[in-house]
């Protein structure tokens, strides 16, 4: 790793951890995971289990050193390092009061092709950071930066039209990832609506202000449904 850049191809990590409560079971967060030497390792909060302790290793490889023979015989690869994390009881008070509140689209099934717009409440917070993540069935959390709105403030979520599969059961956590690592995190899931909808439409502009913007709207479809459009200011807290 004190090599340039150019000459690390070779040089990998692998992180692994043991959990201390399991014994004999290995936690699916501490199975063996390869990373090239630039990259982060990220555990969502909601992945460690209360009270455990885990034993988290470093492992730094070069597989340079195991091909150029007796001159790097004294040369030990892969390189250990090791930490020991214990994760806080369930009853240990939560440093914040989170709640996430729906705005938009809060019917008893989320439409896909409307917008989802979320807002969190938040009691004790400062200069922290919020950190948005989704995931649909028991897939691992990821970013929702590819399917929400820019430009919002930090503490709202509006999730795009057309961004989330119809039939499908969603699960929004909110994070706040703070400096001295107590994370806290609350959870809003959903399941989407199985559209049945037939036909588009055209606006022009596909912007403006409330009142003031006169919109062309143009639609093709079956004129026995129901046709509904909605104006919303994602300025609004």
């Amino acid at each position: 790793p004190n090599m340039p850049q150019s000459r690390q191809r070779d040089v990998y990590l692998i992180w692994k951890c043991v959990n201390l409560a399991l014994y004999n079971r290995t936690d699916e967060i501490c199975k063996p995971k390869k990373f090239k030497p630039s990259a982060l390792y990220y555990i969502p909060p909601s992945k460690l289990e209360f009270g455990a302790k885990y034993v988290f290793t470093l492992e730094v490889h070069s597989d340079r050193y195991l091909r150029c023979g007796k001159e790097c015989q004294d040369v030990k690869t892969p390189k250990v390092a090791l930490l020991s994390v214990s994760v806080a009881e369930e009853s240990e008070k939560n440093p914040y009061e989170i709640s996430i509140i729906c705005v938009e689209n809060c019917g008893e099934k989320v439409v896909t092709n409307n917008i989802l717009y979320l807002k969190a409440r938040i009691k004790g917070l400062t200069e922290e950071d919020l950190v948005w993540l989704f995931n649909k069935g028991g897939e691992t959390p990821q970013p929702t930066n590819d399917i929400r709105e820019k430009d919002v403030p930090d503490f709202m979520l509006i999730i795009k039209e057309d961004s989330l599969e119809p039939g499908t059961n969603y699960t929004i956590t909110l994070e706040i990832r703070t400096l001295n690592h107590l994370n806290s995190f609350e959870k809003y899931s959903f399941d989407t609506e199985i559209n049945n909808y037939e036909g588009t439409c055209v606006v022009d502009p596909d912007s403006g202000t409330q009142g003031l913007t006169v919109f062309n709207i143009v639609c093709t479809y079956d004129p026995q449904s129901i046709f509904v459009y909605e104006f919303y200011d994602k300025n609004l807290n």
